[in-house]
Order: structure tokens, then C-alpha cells, then sequence
């Protein structure tokens, strides 16, 4: 980035207050003197949202609160700020948010985030509908005598464990359409192995490269009440409840 000497600060505006977007503010503004650049924030929530906690809040409902936090002391100079809003269109030296505001900048970084099943992301705005969200699903695996997790990454194997280290005596059934757990270019195959033997070892049942095969007239839907599902080899797996646990993607919204 080119900060070009003049007597107007440069503007940056950084759309997401997320992790990337607010750890990339702190850095700009821990390496820019106030005179030189100003920092702008553009945030759909009004609370950072830690989501990164949302599987041990699954078994620990009173985790819930401390998961959003109030956006106070992110900036340490005054001339930088976050607003609440969401962009409905973006020019070559503004943004457009959707109550009409024009917000202009010098240079625009993007750090929308990721979309991803619930409950490690909610589809809200508001921490308090948030938090109610995330209430309703400890309350149902809580309820739950039975809790299929569909997908062996971190998120699905986290649930997992999570769910069976809190309830033992549940039945927790965990699907995985690859060969092992973890399988990302990252994890080695002797981590994997290791993350199966743990989760059998707490009582989970694993099944690999099988997927699980979800009638299009009968989607997931997030509420206590026992189905059956069959898999693509033909097993039918019964459960009171089914969290999906793949299937991220860009937030380009």
C-alpha cells in the first residue's frame, strides 16, 4: 500500500470486524501515525461475535455471553472508528451501505469472513438473537438422547468430542466422507489416526468415507425429533438430532 504525502490523512476502510478485519486494523494503526491514515471498520454485527468458542459453549451454555464482546477499545486513536452497517455496493474510492450512507476511502480492504452452518456461525446481526441461537442448540443436544455430527474436520470432530466428554452416556455418531479425520493438507495422517482413537476411545461412533444422504423434500432442520438417515453405502442411521459440520464458503453477501 502507497501512502502518498499530502495534507489529508489517507482513509482506509476495511469492510468485516471480524478476525481478519480487526486484527488487520490494530496492525495499520500500530504502524500509521494518526496524521498520516485514518481507519474505518465497516461491521454488519453489533458485537464481535468469537465463534472460535461456539463448539465448548455447545456443552457449556454458560460460555454463551462471553462469546460477544462489545466493540470498546479495539481503536487506541479516536480518529479511527467502526460503523455499524452493511455494503450493498462498492466504487472504485466509496462504498454504498444499505441505509444509503456513502463512505469514502483511499484504500478498501475486504474481510467478509466465511459463511458456515450453525452453531459455529449465526446468520445474525444482533448479539442477542445470536446468543438466544446458540441457547436453543445446547438446549437441544441437552435434550437429545442421540446427536449425529455430519463432517470429520476440526469443526465436526470438536463438536464431537465436546458433546460426548459432557453427556457419556449420549450416542454420538459421527460421518466423514473422506478416508480419515482432519484430512486437510495441514494435518498429518499420524494426527488423524491419533483424533480417531481419542473420539472411540470417548464413546463416539466414527464412520469413514460415507456420506450421508439428505432427501432434498426433507432438508436438516434444527429441532429435536428423530429421523432416519441412509448413507451412501446403504446404512440408516437414526438420531433425535443432526448438526452439519462442512460446507464453508466465502461471505461475498
Amino acid at each position: 500500500m502507497n501512502i502518498a504525502r499530502t495534507s489529508k490523512a489517507f482513509h482506509i476502510v476495511i469492510i468485516g470486524g471480524s478476525f481478519a478485519g480487526i486484527r488487520a486494523a490494530q496492525e495499520l494503526e500500530s504502524l500509521l501515525l494518526p496524521h498520516i491514515a485514518t481507519i474505518t471498520v465497516i461491521e454488519k454485527r453489533d458485537q464481535y461475535f468469537y465463534n472460535l468458542g461456539a463448539l465448548r459453549a455447545m456443552a457449556k451454555p454458560e460460555l454463551i455471553d462471553l462469546m460477544w464482546l462489545p466493540y470498546d477499545n479495539i481503536f487506541r486513536h479516536q480518529q479511527n472508528k467502526i460503523i455499524k452497517g452493511e455494503v450493498s455496493a462498492v466504487y472504485p474510492n466509496s462504498v454504498i451501505l444499505k441505509d444509503g450512507r456513502k463512505v469514502n476511502f483511499d484504500s478498501l480492504l475486504v474481510a467478509t469472513g466465511s459463511i458456515y452452518p450453525p452453531p459455529c456461525k449465526v446468520d445474525t446481526t444482533s448479539n442477542m438473537k445470536g446468543k438466544a441461537e446458540l441457547r436453543m442448540f445446547s438446549e437441544m443436544i441437552h435434550e437429545s438422547d442421540s446427536i449425529l455430527v455430519i463432517g470429520g474436520g476440526p469443526t465436526g470432530v470438536g463438536l464431537a468430542a465436546e458433546i460426548i466428554t459432557e453427556y457419556p452416556s449420549k450416542i454420538v455418531i459421527l460421518i466423514h466422507s473422506g478416508p480419515r479425520l482432519m484430512s486437510t493438507e495441514t494435518n498429518s495422517k499420524s494426527m488423524s489416526r491419533k483424533t480417531h482413537r481419542k473420539l472411540k476411545s470417548l464413546g463416539v461412533k466414527v464412520y469413514l468415507n460415507e456420506r450421508v444422504v439428505v432427501p432434498e423434500k426433507d432438508p436438516l432442520k434444527y429441532r429435536v425429533g428423530g429421523r432416519w438417515l441412509e448413507t451412501s453405502k446403504g446404512r440408516m442411521i437414526f438420531s433425535h438430532f443432526q448438526f452439519l459440520c462442512n460446507g464453508i464458503k466465502f461471505d461475498t453477501s
